[in-house]
């Protein structure tokens, strides 16, 4: 795993940032004109290049990725990489499911999972039944992407592009509860911008059964269109009344039939107030819930459905109750023979627990609780110098500061900062007040904090943590001394270069189960499994960074990616770049983030 980390930090080094307090400046029209004119350059450059990759599944990711970004600047090209998105995508689930079937039926304790990774033997079955997780992951990653601009469309898609799985391990994995949470997340989105095609979209996602979030659904519908929501309510009867009894799921009724109570009794105060169902919708419901109940052995928790059936089917609460020998309190009754096994005679309750120990955490201080307290005043009185620090600092740039009331905090930020462990937080903390320095006009001593932080770093970056801090001076040198943060990020690329291709190498060696790296090329894309959450995540945090570059000179920035050697590497940092400049703002208010990453 250690080897997995330096991996990925070095395949993805160019996306790494450290947030020094940047306070962006706004852009002219004319500059802004000229970094989307460029940036769409790179994307059609990008979608060529992605054309080329060896894996489909790296090319499925990343053209869904890019028709993305696209949509909002040539809609028709967008949708025509979706489309080829989509199909390719198709085409691989139903491959996966053809390689499945070829298998013999697993043997009864058979692990459908395991082996491979690491110099272990590959067992043939485990490694398409991992792919195919991975490729729902993928699934719902193009179903957001697509959801962003045209939600039924992307629903159609999250449907058919599975319609045709066979294999039962593989539909067991569709049937895992985070697929039915998506998908309500995505007809909820449907529902904000049109409910009655919501209501029409949930009775086709009824086809695979009853389930708890058609509840939520119907909440959400009946909220915006009360008839379309009675419609889809009766879909939803319909469907439960034809669902064999032992595939029912009891809560999902019960709830079902908690919400139609519910608008029920507010219909009966209001008349304008249109219920879900009928009196006689909630007793047939009542009723094929108590039938399921009685028809299979006894399932923990349908006491509290007793209510509910109570109220709408007395006589089938009545006889769950004398078949389960339950009181009216909803508790069962005890049993005369063995009631007190194991206590003695006459014992007519458990005794009571033993006190709690005082100490349960189980730890002993003796004679240091002064020693304790005087290091953490310590701390508390460091952190507080250093948040009166940071306050000073940001004032820096403030025009109207005297020079020597600026010299003075620049005095004392360092001598703080000299003090302070560790050299990552010296550096970020130098390139913060050089940041801050450069915008009141001081270049010259700009120029000499940023010399102070370079000497805590190794300009031949060797290690990780060499990588690591060399990103944090290029973060720096982005925010007080842009023309210097090229050379350094085009050195380091091509030191980094001998490492990935290193790295790959021991990849291969170690990956027989082809997780990670598929016909020598690393899958950086969504396929890539936990490495594209990752990527995900470290892209978003070197936003800052890179829009600093991309308007202080966009075509070298450009330039700094095609240093990387490797195909994944050159294509993912132009990724960055892309979402850098065509950011997109996050979830607001009521907005519905499908995939639940904002």
């Amino acid at each position: 795993m250690r080897c997995l980390k330096i991996f990925t930090f070095s395949i993805l080094f160019f996306s790494f940032q450290v947030v020094i307090g940047q306070t962006p400046t706004p852009t002219p029209d004319e500059t802004e004109k000229q970094i989307t004119e460029k940036a769409m350059r790179l994307l059609r450059e990008t979608a060529s290049e992605v054309s080329n990759m060896r894996t489909l599944e790296n090319r499925i990711s990343f053209t869904a990725d890019i028709a993305s970004l696209m949509w909002p600047h040539d809609e028709a090209e967008a949708k025509r990489m979706f489309g080829w998105s989509v199909g390719e995508f198709k085409t691989l689930v139903t491959m996966y499911d053809n390689q499945m079937n070829m298998f013999p039926p697993p043997e009864d304790g058979e692990r459908s999972y395991g082996g491979g990774f690491l110099f272990g033997e590959v067992n043939e079955r485990s490694r398409v039944l991992q792919k195919f997780q991975v490729a729902m992951g993928v699934r719902q990653q193009i179903t957001s992407s697509i959801a962003e601009h045209e939600p039924v469309l992307a629903f159609n898609f999250y449907h058919d592009s599975v319609n045709g799985v066979s294999n039962p391990q593989l539909t067991t994995i569709l049937s895992y509860g985070n697929n039915t949470y998506f998908e309500l997340g995505l007809l909820r989105k449907i529902a904000e911008k049109d409910s009655a095609k919501a209501a029409d979209l949930a009775r086709v996602s009824l086809q695979k059964g009853f389930r708890s979030h058609h509840v939520d659904l119907l909440r959400e519908i009946h909220s915006k269109d009360t008839e379309k929501a009675a419609e889809f309510a009766s879909a939803v009867l319909s469907r439960i009344k034809n669902e064999s009894l032992d595939k029912l799921e009891l809560y999902s009724i019960n709830n079902l039939v908690s919400f139609g109570d519910e608008k029920l009794e507010e219909s009966l105060k209001d008349p304008a107030m249109k219920p879900v169902y009928s009196k006689e919708d909630l007793r047939e419901l009542t009723d094929i819930l108590s039938r399921a109940i009685l028809d299979g052995d006894e399932r923990g928790g349908f006491r509290s459905y007793l209510a509910n059936i109570e109220k709408y089917n007395p006589g089938r609460a009545s006889q769950i109750r004398t078949k389960f020998n339950i009181d009216n309190t909803g508790r069962g009754q005890p049993q005369r023979a063995g009631m007190q096994r194991g206590m003695g005679s006459g014992s007519s309750s458990v005794p009571p627990p033993p006190p709690a120990p005082r100490n349960p955490g189980g730890f002993t201080v003796t004679g240091t609780g002064g020693s304790a307290r005087a290091v953490s005043q310590d701390m508390e009185a460091r952190q507080k110098a250093e948040q009166e620090l940071m306050g000073e600092v940001m004032s820096l740039n403030k025009k109207e500061l005297p020079k020597e009331e600026r010299e003075k905090i620049i005095a004392k930020a360092r001598e703080i900062l000299m003090s302070t462990p560790g050299k990552d937080k010296k550096i970020i903390g130098l390139s913060a007040i050089a940041a801050q320095v450069a915008k009141a006009g001081d270049k010259e001593l700009a120029s000499e904090l940023m010399r102070d932080a370079a000497n805590l770093v190794n300009l031949s970056p060797k290690t990780y943590q060499d990588f690591l801090y060399t990103w944090m001076l290029i973060s720096g040198y982005a925010e007080a001394e842009p023309e210097k943060a090229f050379p350094l990020l085009e050195d380091t690329i091509v030191s980094l270069n001998d490492v990935i291709s290193s790295l790959v190498r021991v990849g291969e060696f170690i990956d027989t189960s082809e997780q990670m790296i598929v016909d020598g090329e690393v899958q950086v894309g969504a396929f890539g499994s936990g490495i594209a959450g990752n990527i995900s995540r470290q892209m978003n945090i070197a936003t800052p960074t890179i829009k600093s570059l991309i308007k202080v000179d966009f075509d070298r920035l450009h330039q700094a990616t095609n240093r990387f050697n490797r195909v994944e590497t050159r294509i993912l940092s132009k990724m960055i770049i892309l979402r850098a400049a065509f950011e997109k703002k996050p979830a607001g208010p009521g907005e519905v983030d499908i995939a639940g990453t904002r």
